[in-house]
């Protein structure tokens, strides 16, 4: 099994190698990563809370809800502000309306 330096330095390798095809692709990458920047103190607050990187919890924000501050992380529906209770929730969580950075938080301790 190899090492966690040998896994680390072959994921870097990769990592420096990566080019984004010109296009729809570049634009697209280069959008969201502006989104992503620009949300940057609101992702901030979740990683003081969670131990999760900023920019982690940007993508994950970006995948869910196109980093759309009105949709929840954990699901990306657009309540935040409505004072509407999600319409998606498993069986095991409680229905909850709260603002972005609060509503993110149950979602790391949900897993």
């Amino acid at each position: 099994m190899p090492t966690y330096e040998a896994t680390r330095k072959g994921y870097a390798k990769m990592w420096s190698s990566i080019q984004v095809k010109p296009g729809k692709d570049d634009t697209n990458a280069t959008f969201y990563a502006n989104l992503i920047i620009k949300g940057e103190a609101k992702y901030k607050a979740v990683e003081a809370a969670t131990g999760w990187p900023w920019y982690f919890v940007g993508a994950l924000h970006m995948r869910e809800s196109g980093c759309d501050f009105k949709g929840v992380l954990h699901n990306g529906e657009k309540i935040i502000g409505t004072q509407r209770k999600t319409r998606l929730v498993p069986k095991q969580r409680r229905r909850c309306v709260l603002k972005f950075i609060r509503a993110t938080i149950p979602a790391w301790s949900s897993t």
